[in-house]
């Protein structure tokens, strides 16, 4: 009686580790962090449309169903008056938006991504207009001097 009732627990033991085993296989692994990489055009004319992206990946696989995905746009040190913009799932974990600026100037956008409990929010420096390259490239030299270190992959909160 004791043996049957240990090889009817034994096998009960091994159903549930098989069935735990293929549900994991499918699971997202949730030490895999999300990534953010913030795609903006090499050159930016004024008046003019322009695609800004966003790269979304957890691990190394896209990310196509991310609860937000918004980018902040400002001009220099104004961020008091940014615009906030709702990105828009394309494919293979690319969320973008249309932007037509009307100034010449150094701009940052940030994007604010969720998953979950995890937000990431990475920042980048762009150019728009008649703004040198070299301007661009002194002002980043200056922060990175100054302790202020450029995040590609994003900020976790």
């Amino acid at each position: 009686m004791r043996r049957r009732g240990l090889g009817l627990l034994i096998m009960l033991l091994a159903g549930l580790l098989a069935g735990c085993t293929a549900n994991a296989q499918t699971l997202p692994k949730l030490n895999e962090r999300i990534t953010v990489d913030i795609q903006v055009p090499k050159e930016i004319s004024i008046n003019q449309e322009s695609a800004l992206k966003v790269q979304v990946k957890q691990g190394d696989k896209p990310v196509k169903n991310a609860e937000e995905v918004r980018l902040e746009i400002w001009n220099g040190n104004d961020r008091e008056h940014s615009q906030t913009i709702n990105a828009h799932h394309g494919k293979n974990g690319v969320y973008s938006i249309k932007k037509t600026f009307d100034k010449d100037g150094i701009y940052y956008v940030q994007a604010h991504v969720k998953m979950g409990d995890e937000w990431v929010m990475p920042k980048k420096r762009f150019a728009v207009g008649n703004v040198f390259n070299e301007q661009l490239q002194q002002i980043e030299e200056n922060a990175s001097e100054n302790g202020q270190p450029h995040h590609p992959a994003g900020h976790h909160h």
